[in-house]
């Protein structure tokens, strides 16, 4: 599996099943000119947005938006409340569980940690404007106990909170990649592992 950041909430993940596409939207429409995807998920989007995104990338993909249990080309995807207006999404990819937390505004409730259960891979919101700010998202990753931790919406590279957030993860500037690649067998045993990429 491959994973490429288009900034916000927007992430490529690769995979030998097809190419999944997250929280796309008008702020960077002109990077995903080139990018082929079979699925798209918005966590929240406007109408407009969703249909100029999914008329954009490559053949017409599936795109999902709510809560509910789906599946297209072996790729089961599933979809789980999480605040208002805020669907978090699920891939099971290559034998390894994803989890996209869109936007996420709040704490998760006890019945959402349970939906959300045994991730490897967490996307989690930090930026603390339309999202959860970095102590909520610590405390939030805590409690779902990914393997791997990427973070998302938050502005630039030199933005405080991905700084701070950088900060109490262990990651330095060195570290970040453009794209990452993980396989299940490479998943962390013992300690969690935080990429901090570039777009």
């Amino acid at each position: 599996m491959e994973i490429s950041w288009y900034g916000g909430g927007s992430f490529l993940i690769k995979s030998k099943m097809g190419h999944i596409l997250t929280d796309a939207d008008s702020s960077n429409s002109e990077k995903l000119k080139n990018v082929q995807a079979d699925v798209l998920t918005f966590s929240t989007a406007k109408a407009e947005t969703k249909v100029k995104i999914l008329n954009q990338v490559g053949q017409p993909p599936f795109g999902f938006d709510l809560p509910g249990e789906y599946e297209v080309g072996g790729i089961n995807i599933f979809g789980v409340e999480a605040g208002e207006d805020n669907t978090c999404f699920i891939y099971l990819v290559e034998g390894m569980k994803v989890a996209h937390l869109g936007k996420l505004k709040t704490d998760l409730s006890d019945e959402q940690i349970e939906k959300i259960n045994g991730i490897d891979v967490l996307f989690v919101p930090i930026g603390g404007a339309e999202t959860i700010e970095v102590k909520k998202a610590l405390n939030v990753i805590s409690q779902i106990d990914p393997k791997i931790v990427i973070p998302m919406y938050y502005q630039a590279e030199d933005d405080q909170a991905v700084s701070e957030f950088a900060k109490e993860e262990g990651v330095t500037q060195a570290e970040r990649k453009e794209q990452i690649k993980i396989l299940a067998k490479d998943l962390p045993v013992d300690e969690r592992c935080t990429y901090i990429l570039k777009s």
